[in-house]
């Protein structure tokens, strides 16, 4: 009995409380993991593309601010260009001396009120030499040749055009100020002709505020740059000392007219930083205004972005770190990351909470069918052991009634024996002492009948044994019966349990 409950007893298995709860998270966890795999599959893609589309747009309307601001200084300088009173100066400066003063005053109110940047105006004739110069914006500046050149030739032959231009940058180490000439012809519309050069010298800080602005606009490490026409870095606030430097060594001619109109100072040449993906990806066949590559002097991949600006043959450039565009796709991971964190716990103790309440009444259930199990165990052992020692008494019964029912036998062969002497002692009575005989005779006669008399009711009282043995047999199988309907019971109660417990855990 010992070793059929130790074979039915149930495996430890998880509880359903546990279970419930793992089920919980399972169902809470499921949709977010697919919520995950969606943003890293879709949205990162996605919102890396909108932070270079941002960046484009953002690189877009700096070069707008940068176009437009030329465009604004080159009709200022129009506007006094076209003023009657500076084309008679322009005509016959001895004659129209006297409209020198109000030149002065009109280029002093549009540097006052138009552009505090405006430094220095010149009036030239149409062969380059000039007439008349003036400061503004208290900036005391004078008049000086630009190296060699009073106009460097490709600007006096762009002049021959008739059209308004803009001039490379100039650059002077001792005011650490860059500026440019913005060149206007001077158009008689009564002599329908060129009477003269207005040039305007404007300095460079509004470009510089723009560019200066750039940094950390697209995230943390962005920064932007502007190349001019020979890729020298004109504009470039991260870096000080890669502040007109070149990206790739530059040609001879280029290399000789910085030289002498001496741009950057009085240095002799410029100086080359290389950077050679940045100057593939400007000039190569595939050039594109969106790529991604390591520049000189950051570490790790940017992605960059170029536009072209229209006013000046110049490339603003913005630069911002790949880890940087993918800052929001990663915050937004780190969000789903904590929310699913979050259902977790919650999902967690909702399930604990709600599984011990499902299983609760269950195992007390369980409880009161194991002790029932095993009072029925119990008493199926009780019954059995009623059984054998019952089943040990109608044995000994059973031999004892053999027992009797051979001395039975026994004494029924001795009477018949008796019977049979007595007999042939009658059939002999006349050889014999017929009194002696006779009485012995009768005596045994007589003895022979009263045991004859108690064997009969030796064999009255061994029915009445056989009798209650068989009713007693009977009794044995049906205690029998009973016991192993019990211990069946208890097995298939003992299962029940097994099962219930296997749900519930425990």
């Amino acid at each position: 009995m010992a070793q059929s409950q130790q074979a039915l007893a149930p495996r430890r298995s998880i509880p359903l409380s546990i279970r419930l709860s793992t089920w919980l998270l399972a169902a809470a966890i499921l949709p977010l993991l697919i919520t995950v795999g969606i943003s890293e599959w879709f949205a990162r893609p996605t919102l890396t593309n909108q932070a270079r589309l941002a960046m484009e747009t953002d690189a877009h309307t700096r070069t707008q601010l940068i176009n437009n601001y030329f465009k604004d200084r080159v009709l200022d300088v129009q506007s006094l260009a076209q003023v009657p009173l500076a084309q008679d100066f322009l005509r016959d400066p001895v004659g129209n001396q006297a409209n020198a003063p109000l030149i002065i005053q009109n280029g002093q109110v549009v540097g006052s009120y138009l552009d505090p940047n405006y430094t220095l105006w010149v009036l030239f004739d149409t062969q380059g030499k000039p007439l008349l110069s003036y400061s503004t914006n208290h900036t005391n500046a004078k008049f000086q040749p630009h190296g060699k050149y009073i106009i460097p030739p490709e600007d006096a032959q762009k002049l021959l055009l008739g059209k308004p231009f803009i001039s490379p940058v100039y650059y002077d180490p001792a005011t650490k100020k860059a500026a440019v000439d913005i060149y206007v012809p001077s158009f008689s519309m009564a002599l329908k002709r060129v009477v003269g050069i207005v040039r305007a010298t404007l300095r460079l800080d509004y470009i510089w505020s723009i560019v200066n602005s750039e940094t950390g606009a697209n995230g943390n490490g962005s920064d932007a740059f502007i190349l001019d026409e020979n890729n020298v870095r004109i504009a470039d606030p991260t870096n000080s000392k890669q502040q007109f430097t070149a990206i790739a060594p530059l040609p001879q001619d280029a290399q000789q007219r910085i030289l002498n109109e001496q741009r950057y100072g009085s240095q002799s040449t410029v100086r080359v930083v290389p950077d050679d993906g940045l100057k593939k990806a400007l000039t190569g066949p595939n050039a594109s205004t969106s790529f991604t590559l390591q520049p000189t002097g950051h570490s790790g991949s940017y992605q960059v972005v170029r536009q072209t600006l229209s006013a000046v043959p110049w490339n603003y450039i913005v630069l911002s770190p790949i880890n940087t565009i993918i800052t929001v796709a990663n915050q937004q991971l780190i969000i789903t990351g904590v929310v699913t964190l979050s259902v977790i716990i919650l999902a967690a103790l909702f399930g604990l909470v709600i599984g011990r309440r499902i299983s609760y009444p269950i195992l007390r259930s369980v409880g009161h069918l194991s002790k029932n199990s095993q009072s029925l165990a119990t008493l199926a052992s009780r019954q059995k052991n009623a059984v054998t020692e019952q089943v040990w008494v109608i044995d000994s019964s059973q031999e004892g009634l053999k027992t009797v029912q051979y001395y039975n036998n026994a004494a029924e062969v001795a009477i018949q024996h008796i019977n049979t002497t007595a007999t042939r002692l009658l059939d002999n009575w006349d050889r014999l002492d017929k009194a002696t005989l006779r009485q012995a005779i009768e005596q045994m006669i007589e003895t022979s009948q009263y045991t004859r008399r108690a064997i009969h009711y030796q064999n009255a009282s061994n029915e009445k044994l056989a009798t209650a043995i068989n009713i007693m047999n009977q009794v044995n199988e049906q205690l029998v019966a009973g016991s192993n309907g019990a211990d069946e019971a208890s097995h298939q109660l003992q299962n029940v349990v097994t099962d219930l417990r296997h749900v519930v855990g425990g």
